[in-house]
């Protein structure tokens, strides 16, 4: 297997490598209730890979999406010499996602530099889009973008441990009447968040917590007064 492309899903055991002797594409939605696991798999994976994150929920990349896929997947194989250089493809390819950058701001521009730089140092200098993405960087506008996703990512890693942690107490008579008011209290919260008409980080890291935590939830605990929880508060279609 020379490569995968992953869509709204990593590792099977959910095990965070540094390295795989494969290159990986990667996809999620921005309320995927994978999405955490992607950008995770985006940080600590080494080797060549790439992550894309997307408008939308847990769904099939867009056929668009799928052709950058495999376009990708194309320039990895000639980068590393599985498959012959086609010098006026990887031409055309590189202005094409050059173009595209001139349309990004923010830390969608940066992300988009630095991923065009790795993709294509074997074939170009990159020096000056990986000055330009380093200036961008630098900018205070761009420092709290990124300050911000890292932000939901810790929002989301928060929520969905200290829930879990409420599941667990539902097992023990003396900690059960209590942490089933708090579940409640909490999956009213975030069912109110998620509902929101304005699309903010509160309502994305509500869509992806309620969409993770409904999935499997009567595995975890029987306990039927939980699950009449869930079912009142659990994800609507419309999310």
């Amino acid at each position: 297997m020379a490569g995968v492309i992953a869509s709204s899903a990593g590792w099977p055991d959910a095990k965070p490598r540094k390295t795989v002797p494969f290159v990986v594409f990667g996809t999620a939605g921005t309320e995927d209730f994978n999405h955490h696991e992607m950008r995770e798999l985006d940080r600590t994976l080494a080797s060549p890979h790439r992550v894309v994150i997307f408008e939308g929920g847990h769904v099939w990349l867009s056929s668009e999406l799928a052709v950058a896929a495999v376009e990708w997947l194309e320039l990895q194989a000639m980068a590393s010499g599985r498959a012959p250089r086609n010098g006026e493809w990887i031409d055309q390819t590189w202005r094409a996602r050059l173009a595209a950058v001139e349309a990004l701001q923010g830390a969608h521009a940066v992300v988009a530099l630095e991923a065009i730089e790795a993709d294509f140092a074997a074939f170009k200098d990159v020096s000056l889009l990986a000055a330009r993405a380093a200036a961008l960087r630098k900018e205070r506008a761009v420092k709290d973008e990124f300050k911000r996703l890292e932000a939901e990512d810790r929002a989301e890693e928060k929520t969905m441990a200290e829930m879990l942690g409420l599941e667990r107490q539902l097992a023990d008579l003396d900690t059960r009447p209590q942490a089933l008011s708090r579940l409640r209290n909490e999956w009213k919260r975030l069912h109110a968040a998620a509902a929101a008409e304005a699309d903010t980080p509160d309502r994305r890291v509500a869509r992806r917590v309620t969409r993770s935590l409904g999935m499997g939830s009567g595995e975890r605990t029987p306990d039927p007064e939980y699950r009449k929880i869930v079912a009142e508060f659990g994800p609507r279609r419309q999310y």
